[in-house]
């Protein structure tokens, strides 16, 4: 169990639900979250940490082994679907009667079908952050095609095809791109995918420093505090590069057995990807909640923001325990089983 990383995915998604909080209360219900724009930019990186360490996640437990192609799939699918599913489920009724309600800022409608399976389309996605997902699925569809071949000609080879697609995708204009497809493999994001395998290679190979840890932490800082202000509109760049960074020091501190708050971060890591799927439905709530009764005219919207994040805490947490760490369980030992069963017949 690698303690730093759980922490990590807890601190990337806990940044995204800030991002949201922002969108939402501030230029959305206009609630009045000033002192928040100031750090928005850096919020959005959650999105990329998440990306390097999806990255990293894929080569660490799979590295120099023999997957079966069939069961790595599976193991995603069930990671990423069925909670996913619950909750387009419940926002099903929204987009019947409400559209307009989701993604409003979209000009083109959700498609329910190209949500539910995360294939790229016109339209925004039923759930906000389903985008991102769909460029997980992506990644792990490309990271099983190659995993016959070996960690090492894995990762060349996928860095290769990712260079060149987005190398492809800066020369050619973002508006002139119509096909959504094409938008996703094009994406310069995919090599944050890229830097997280780079990162599971050499891991292993690292030898504990605790000056390297320290130093890499310092620069993670710098960047952060400085690259997301950079006036260039790349964002494996502005955002990508400190993400990686931060990533690359947990390691570390990993390395030099470094594992703040160890109980902390287990949960928090559990807890994740629930609270990554379930906040903008609960913010969402709380927001419009706040704004029609008149609250935010008498009660400090900060108020509000930290209803906002105890109410996704709450739920994430309840939606962990309760349903998806007993569904992927179960749905594991469906895996095992069949397993077993083929191994018996043989």
């Amino acid at each position: 169990m690698l303690y730093n990383i759980q922490l990590l995915r807890f601190i990337a998604s806990f940044m995204i639900v800030m991002t949201h909080i922002i969108l939402f209360g501030n230029k959305k219900y206009e609630l009045g979250l000033p002192v928040l724009f100031t750090v928005e930019e850096v919020f959005k990186m959650g999105v990329d940490i998440f990306f390097v360490i999806s990255g990293f996640i894929m080569v660490h437990t799979t590295y120099n082994k023999k997957v079966n192609v069939k069961d790595f799939l599976y193991k995603r699918c069930i990671r990423i679907y069925p909670v996913y599913w619950l909750i387009c489920l419940s926002l099903l009724p929204v987009l019947t009667f409400k559209p307009e309600w989701i993604n409003a800022g979209s000009a083109v409608p959700p498609s329910f079908w190209h949500s539910w399976f995360l294939v790229p389309s016109e339209g925004a996605p039923l759930l906000m952050v389903a985008w991102t997902l769909e460029f997980e699925m992506f990644f792990y569809l490309i990271f099983a095609l190659f995993l016959p071949l070996g960690t090492k000609k894995q990762i060349v080879l996928i860095t290769s095809i990712f260079t060149i697609t987005s190398i492809i995708g800066q020369f050619i204009k973002y508006e002139d791109i119509t096909n959504p497809i094409l938008t996703l493999i094009t994406s310069n994001l995919l090599l944050e995918f890229v830097a997280g395998m780079w990162l599971g290679f050499l891991y292993p190979k690292l030898r504990a420093s605790k000056t390297t840890a320290y130093f890499l932490m310092g620069v993670a800082i710098i960047l952060t505090l400085t690259m997301p202000f950079i006036d260039i509109d790349i964002r494996t760049i502005t955002l990508g590069i400190p993400a990686v960074f931060i990533t690359a020091s947990f390691l570390y501190f990993e390395k030099i057995n470094k594992k703040p708050l160890p109980q902390f971060s287990l949960w928090g890591g559990d807890i994740s990807y629930a609270l990554y799927l379930i906040h903008i439905p609960i913010i969402t709530v709380v927001a419009r909640s706040w704004q029609f009764s008149g609250l935010d005219k008498v009660i400090p919207s900060a108020v509000m923001l930290c209803i906002a994040i105890i109410t996704s805490l709450i739920s994430s947490t309840i939606l962990f325990y309760v349903i998806e760490k007993p569904l992927t369980k179960a749905l594991r030992n469906i895996q095992t089983s069949r397993q077993k069963r083929s191994l018996s017949n043989v």
